[in-house]
């Protein structure tokens, strides 16, 4: 019964590559008959690939198989060292459905749900940033918020690893029943808990609660043994714990504080009057204010408790929330709204925590939870319950597990399985029937203004018209515009974002791209404005990917990263020759340097007040794009190149760039050889470049990549001649190609040594069976 990759898949779930694992004898029987040590019982520590041999071959004897669930160099609460997650034992089938019902009613979907045996789970959230102070107190609410086992709370506490068997009877298996890969704050979890009311099921036993917690509700142990007197060294707490019971008990505060006294006047070292004040005291404080919460919280749900069954203890005199579920909020109108409206109105995003306002277009519809419940703080239902409150605890709220931003009028849609909320929202302007041209005079005499040959408008226009027509088909390939200041290239945005919708435009500058969070790729239309070239290499790549690239990371700011398609086509605006780094046979910028000079200011004024003020300019704007024949339009090829494009590609090209290339032509001191080692060439680069910094490595690995071809031969790399390092060189080839790549390795070692030789001056000697190699034999040593 042992699944060793499903124990294996669990463990990768957990994010760790080190594991403290420990085994016990399972079997409830065997366990009476140890009389000292258990046979079966181990620690180790370790990859589970180390220990996955042993751990199986005591599992086949009886053992059952746990691993500590936080990271740390052993078992014990002194080596733990990070919190991977929190997590909560359901261990008892008669209440686990009505806790499963709860949590999901409450908080996210967990990031790891197991079955341990039948009607028993374990479910987790894994977390980023639990203090390891907090850990045991958190397990301890979450324990009671959702009556799951109370002794959970310990750091190094272990658990089943689902793939081998629970085998305390007859043995059952241990699985995982869904799993997700999202990783939750500690702040967050502890809002959505808060919201939960403790769970108390009708007719069973509250679960066991340390005498040193402070939760939500105070400390009512319920195996409570009166004391007769208080010992020394844990004084507090036993007065707490007795106090805590009494209470429960109904006793009023003037009976707690007698029967508290007498207990203190017993002790060998009693507390003072004004300690024993303020506990007993406080502690009632505390018990009122806790269950005047309680009660608010109740009203706010409507929800009516249940009276307690004949012959069941009574709980504490304030009573707990029922396990059904809360009734319909009333649908009578008040103060302009319901429940019901406002139910249609938002959604609730597992990931992340989040909130949709549907009546909202993009982004702009998306908030957290906590700002949702600060916007609506002022807002109640009836009077009396808080709008958030009520919709976040009301069993009909609609949710969906993520954001997507897919080109369709749908807004929920199924993507990998999952319900999601689609942020694309089409834009509202509608073509007319017919375009009037001289609706749009202006706007094309703009164009010709900026592009005064037709080749250049048919490029423009019929970008333009696929990005419009088409939100569902990328453009890998971005116009580069090129003008002196105030020229009006931003006129061409602005009309985009009328045709497009602002919701689905974004304007960004060039630092954005340095920046982790890129959320402004969810869009149709991408402008970078005032493009620079800032020299760094994984800059231009980064924006080279988004341009052409139909897939993206996407990581928006409190939510995490995701793979998602993306559809934005992006254009760029600057007034700099040298604005993007490009090279030669690019195939992602079509880029054009507008010859105009800045018009007279009047001519900007006509502008701006046909595209604000034109009575439906934007209608027949639209209605021309989409009149414009694209049958035999290749969307995916960039247009030929332009003199501005091929300057660029000049600019582009570093003065190290500049003199490797000569030095090639020039057969220079290294470069005499055909051949090449990244190490020798690293060399060259430092000689010049001076130390290599990140910056000096990015350039390095450019032209080492550009400037010389790999080698079939040589893919495992070669050792030169005479290098007492004996250290194996990466080895391209920047001449002759079509000779060394069917050479044998033996020729492509004395190429190399040449080319080493060459660089240091040192005289080149070669057998006499390799004198035929390709390459100038009379090349001079560098001067360099």
């Amino acid at each position: 019964m042992v699944d060793l990759k499903a124990a294996s898949d669990f463990l990768s779930l957990l994010d760790g590559d080190s594991f403290t694992f420990q085994t016990f004898t399972d079997n409830k029987e065997a366990k009476k008959k140890i009389k000292k040590f258990d046979p079966l019982g181990t620690t180790v520590t370790g990859t589970f690939d180390e220990h996955k041999d042993l751990l199986e071959s005591l599992s086949k004897k009886g053992a059952g198989v746990f691993v500590q669930i936080n990271a740390g160099k052993g078992r014990g609460k002194k080596y733990i060292d990070g919190i991977r997650a929190v997590f909560i034992d359901l261990d008892n089938p008669d209440t686990s459905d009505a806790s499963l019902q709860s949590v999901r009613k409450y908080m996210p979907r967990a990031s790891i749900f197991v079955e341990s045996s039948k009607g028993k789970y374990h479910l987790y959230w894994k977390v980023k940033d639990c203090p390891l102070d907090l850990f045991s107190s958190f397990q301890r609410s979450l324990a009671i918020k959702f009556f799951s086992d109370i002794s959970m709370s310990n750091l190094d506490r272990v658990m089943r690893i689902p793939g081998f068997p629970h085998q305390k009877k007859e043995p059952q298996n241990v699985r995982v029943i869904m799993s997700s890969e999202h990783v939750y704050s500690v702040q967050e979890l502890k809002d959505l808990a808060s919201n939960a009311p403790n769970l108390t099921p009708t007719g069973v036993d509250t679960p066991k609660v340390s005498i040193t917690t402070d939760v939500f509700g105070m400390d009512l142990p319920d195996s409570h043994v009166s004391v007769s007197e208080f010992k020394d060294g844990s004084r507090t707490n036993q007065a707490v714990a007795e106090i805590g019971y009494l209470i429960s008990q109904g006793f009023s505060a003037s009976e707690v504080r007698a029967k508290i006294e007498s207990i203190n006047e017993n002790s060998k070292l009693p507390l003072t009057d004004t300690e024993l004040n303020t506990e007993v005291f406080g502690c009632i404080d505390k018990w009122v204010d806790e269950r005047e919460a309680e009660k608010k919280s109740l009203e706010d749900l409507g929800t009516i408790p249940t009276p307690p069954k004949a012959g069941v203890v009574p709980q504490p005199p304030i009573d707990k929330p029922s396990m059904e579920p809360p009734s319909p909020p009333d649908s009578t109108p008040e103060e302009g709204h319901t429940l019901g409206k406002w139910i249609d109105r938002f959604r609730f995003v597992e990931v992340g925590s989040r909130v949709i306002d549907t009546t909202k277009n993009g982004i702009h519809a998306e908030s957290s939870l906590a700002d949702f419940k600060n916007k609506y703080a002022n807002v109640f239902i009836n009077s009396q319950a808080k709008l958030h409150n009520r919709w976040f605890q009301y069993p009909g709220r609609k949710d969906v597990r993520d954001t997507i931003y897919y080109p369709t009028a749908e807004k929920e849609i199924i993507y990998q399985g999952e319900t999601m909320w689609n942020i694309y929202t089409p834009s509202e302007v509608n073509p007319v029937s017919k375009c009037d041209p001289a609706k749009i005079r202006i706007f094309l005499d703009h164009i010709k203004f900026m592009f005064p040959g037709k080749p250049q408008q048919e490029i423009i226009l019929k970008w333009l018209a696929m990005t419009v027509r088409h939100p569902e088909i990328k453009i890998p390939w971005a116009p580069l515009l090129i003008s002196k200041q105030g020229v009006g290239k931003g006129f061409i945005y602005k009309t985009l974002e009328l045709l497009v919708g602002a919701h689905n435009c974004a304007m960004i500058l060039p630092d954005r791209f340095d920046n982790q969070f890129n959320g402004f790729m969810e869009r149709q239309v991408i402008c970078i404005d005032e493009m620079k070239n800032n020299g760094r290499q994984n800059y231009a790549d980064k924006m080279k990917s988004y341009i052409s690239e139909t897939t993206a990371e996407i990581n928006k700011k409190g939510v995490g990263e995701v793979t998602r398609e993306v559809f934005g086509n992006f254009i760029i605006f600057t007034n700099h020759a040298d604005a993007a780094f490009i090279e030669d046979g690019d195939r992602r910028f079509w880029v054009y340097k507008i010859a105009a000079n800045k018009h007279r200011p009047e001519y900007y004024s006509d502008l701006w007040k046909w595209l604000r003020e034109e009575p439906q300019a934007v209608n027949h704007l639209l209605r021309f794009l989409m009149d414009i024949d694209l049958t035999n339009y290749d969307h995916a090829t960039v247009p030929i190149a332009t003199e501005a494009k091929l300057e660029m590609v000049e600019h582009a090209k570093s003065a190290l760039e500049l003199e490797v290339i000569d030095a090639i032509a020039n057969r220079d001191g290294l470069f005499a050889a055909d051949l090449i080692g990244y190490t020798t060439f690293k060399d060259y680069v430092e000689m010049r470049e001076g130390n290599i910094t990140k910056a000096v490595e990015g350039r390095l690995r450019h032209l080492w990549g550009k400037l010389f071809v790999p080698l079939p031969n040589a893919k495992s790399g070669i050792t030169p001649n005479d290098d007492v390092t004996k250290i194996r060189q990466r080895v391209r080839c920047f001449r002759n190609f079509e000779h060394w790549s069917v050479q044998p390795l033996e020729s492509l070692k004395y190429e190399l040594t040449r080319s080493i030789q060459m660089a240091t001056g040192a005289q080149t000697i070669l057998p006499a069976n390799l004198k035929d190699v390709s390459g100038d034999k009379d090349a001079k040593p560098s001067s360099s």
